[in-house]
């Protein structure tokens, strides 16, 4: 998989509308109008005309363009300027037409579309059910038909589903049964298609649900690629995210393995000067009729989160972003996800106003007169992350400086710690909000940030306790996180650690912009513990020793894959010769901790449990060990530690008095509900009788603050003295 800079990318050149005649009797507000006869643009005819008119339609069926989109002038002059308008328009109430902002799109007459889709090779729509639903509406426009346009005439559903009108958008029965390609249409009932196959182009949509997308759905969608250019160029639209729940980072890695393939079977697209135009769908916004259990993965604040954090990486990838929230906010939308006949009805005009506004070089003449092209540049786009030592924080020497091998000026040094984990080390960390500054070292949330023991945890003390200058923190870890996917548990949305690493670290962290200096940057991995657990409670984790077995394997993977030389991802796309070093050198793997004698353990009813899941944590840390040791073996030039928490959780329970950041607990055994069931930080609750600090759990698996202190002075003094770096010999 190969991680696509904005250098390497082409980016498709755009031209500019150099020419629109002033339609003097359109509204300058975007209401639906008439076209006057008087001194008009004979171009804009359709944009103001119903284009449906002569379409066929029925009585649950009869929808007017002018319904749909509401023309005004000006037109937009380029396509930048027409992206962010088409994105960023609206509607004056609840399902009224809806016009772009600040400037106009186009709504083409079917004569126009057809012309558009004759400048390509083919236009191939990639992505989930919503791209498929885009497909049914090109072919409702390219039929003129808003009856049986979007279901197959030919196939009559034996099951009696009624697939006409807006039910191929509002059922997923209809699936099966609706033409989502002209070459379908060509094929089985090519009377029905306005557009002559002779001129080919045409439009084929191709399945790519999620990440990771199949072999044989790349295989599939490939098929309709030439490795040898074409005299047409192909146009490539795409959309993700539902299926993914709207994480970013999946999508980036989706929009990358799309590429890949893409660029595997025609190389000629990597190509720095090749034409290879792209276009990114946002999802539509979600309607009041979502299913409950999607709302709040799926929903709209979701959606916006998710907009925000993919427009700019797509763009970055050489496409176009077009944001679909705002054209599907104030509208119906039959299951609350697809958005409805109407709104894929416009989404697909969207598309045709962005194919137009493409200059396809050696071929008809544009409807539009253009100008020379030019390009926007987007290699130089903002990142949200923050250089080193820009801060002006106050130069003292590090603890790095102290207990790595690596000689570096410790007058000025900057540390950046990179953690991955699950909810003993999370603080809720966003990679696309807020970066690690000086006001808040965690860059988001706010401090203390969501831990699991609603206060600073390890993470927070490392940080900000036990430091001897000032230390960014870059926490990936996750609440339920597995070291592989496969073991997530059930019903629960988490990333693992192998996709914090090659999703989250590997996407906002490795690129050539990357702020992190590896000699002065510390990898925390502290995992392994929801695999204990739920394998015990649940066995729904690594059952045998060669599960487990694989599980460290893919520990080690982990480590391997932050420590490389140069980011894997880049060294096939950059197009200089230029070789940007990546890498990080300095690991503390943290052990599980002593949860046999958790609340959840003593409650879980299984016979000796203590005794049986302490015999499986002192097995597992043991492993990590091991792996730690062979991975530093392996790789002399890089400095790792081990913290053995099993170790020093069994000696702080057993004493807890005997050291003063627990000093104060009082309630070594069982919890407080009205502690373990907020949301929020709390030190006291009458019903609990104690603080919250004097309890040594904060619920049935998680410490309290106290704990996670002391953990933190421990890693330091662990680290402290270079005699305790692996390898070495601890059996």
């Amino acid at each position: 998989m190969s991680l696509h800079s904005s250098t390497s990318r082409s980016s498709t050149r755009e031209k500019v509308i150099t020419k629109t005649v002033p339609v003097i009797q359109l509204q300058t507000t975007p209401v639906p109008s008439a076209l006057s006869t008087v001194e008009f643009d004979h171009g804009r005819i359709p944009d103001a005309s119903d284009t449906f008119a002569t379409y066929n339609k029925a009585k649950n069926c009869s929808i007017s363009s002018l319904d749909l989109h509401g023309p005004f002038e000006p037109l937009c002059d380029n396509r930048e300027s027409l992206m962010e308008a088409m994105t960023s328009g609206g509607r004056l109430g609840f399902d009224m037409p809806y016009s772009p902002r600040g400037c106009d799109m186009r709504w083409f007459s079917d004569e126009e579309i057809c012309e558009i889709l004759t400048r390509f090779e083919k236009v191939l729509l990639l992505g989930d059910s919503t791209m498929r639903n885009l497909a049914v509406a090109f072919s409702i426009l390219l039929r003129r038909d808003l009856v049986n346009g979007g279901r197959t005439t030919w196939v009559e559903p034996q099951d009696g589903i009624d697939c006409r009108c807006a039910r191929p958008f509002e059922t997923s029965k209809c699936a099966f049964y609706s033409p989502v390609s002209t070459r379908i249409l060509w094929r089985e009932d090519p009377d029905s298609v306005m557009c002559s196959p002779d001129g080919r182009g045409g439009f084929e949509y191709n399945a790519f649900l999620q990440y990771p997308i199949k072999d044989e759905d790349m295989n599939e969608f490939t098929r309709h690629l030439s490795k040898k250019k074409r005299q047409k160029p192909y146009a490539f639209i795409m959309s993700h995210g539902l299926w993914n729940d709207l994480q970013p980072f999946k999508t980036f890695a989706w929009v990358d393995q799309a590429l890949d393939g893409i660029t595997a079977k025609a190389p000629y697209l990597d190509d720095r000067e090749a034409f290879f135009p792209r276009l990114f769908l946002g999802p539509n916004a979600a309607g009041v009729r979502k299913p409950e259990i999607f709302v709040a993965r799926q929903g709209n604040i979701a959606i916006t989160k998710f907009e925000h954090a993919v427009g700019p990486f797509v763009k970055k990838r050489g496409f176009d972003f077009l944001g679909t929230y705002n054209a599907t906010i104030q509208s119906e939308n039959a299951d609350g996800t697809h958005g409805g006949m109407r709104n894929n009805l416009l989404k697909a005009m969207m598309c045709f106003n962005w194919l137009n506004s493409l200059e396809v070089t050696d071929h008809i003449t544009p409807i539009v007169l253009l100008s020379e092209e030019h390009g926007k540049d987007l290699s130089n786009s903002d990142r949200n992350t923050t250089l080193l030592g820009q801060d002006g924080a106050e130069p003292s020497k590090s603890l790095l400086c102290r207990v790595l091998r690596s000689s570096f000026d410790c007058k000025n040094v900057d540390m950046l710690t990179s953690l991955s984990g699950d909810s003993h080390t999370e603080t809720g960390f966003d990679p696309v909000g807020a970066q690690p500054n000086l006001h808040n070292p965690i860059g988001n949330p706010s401090w203390p940030g969501d831990t699991g023991c609603y206060g600073p945890n390890y993470v927070g003390h490392l940080t900000a306790t036990f430091n001897e200058t000032f230390i960014r923190a870059y926490n990936f870890a996750r609440n339920a996180s597995t070291l592989q996917s496969r073991w997530t548990p059930d019903g629960l949305r988490s990333l693992s650690l192998e996709e914090q690493v090659d999703l989250m670290f590997r996407y906002e962290y490795t690129s050539g912009q990357s702020t992190w200096i590896p000699q002065q940057s510390l990898f925390i991995f502290y995992a392994g513990i929801d695999e204990a657990t739920s394998d015990f409670l649940e066995r729904s984790g690594p059952q045998n020793s060669t599960d487990i077995d694989l599980s460290m394997q893919a520990y080690k993977d982990g480590l391997e894959q932050v420590m490389m030389q140069q980011a894997h991802c880049m060294q096939r796309r950059l197009t200089t010769s230029k070789v940007y070093a990546y890498g990080a050198r300095n690991f503390l793997i943290v052990g599980p901790p002593a949860l046999e004698e958790s609340p959840r353990l003593r409650l879980s009813g299984i016979p000796d449990a203590l005794f049986s899941f302490g015999s499986e944590l002192v097995d597992l840390s043991g492993r990590i060990a091991f792996m730690a040791q062979s991975f530093a073996h392996d790789h002399p030039e890089a400095t790792v530690f081990f913290f053995n928490n099993l170790k020093y959780a069994i000696s702080t329970r057993s004493s807890v008095k005997n050291f003063p950041e627990t000093a104060q607990i009082k309630r070594e055994e069982g919890y407080c509900f009205f502690y373990s069931d907020r949301k929020e930080t709390i030190e006291f609750d009458q019903a609990c009788k104690n603080e919250l600090a004097e309890f040594y759990w904060r619920d049935d698996v998680h410490h309290t603050e106290p704990y996670n202190r002391l953990m933190a002075r421990l890693m330091v003094e662990e680290m402290k003295s270079m005699e305790n770096a692996l390898p070495y010999e601890f059996y």
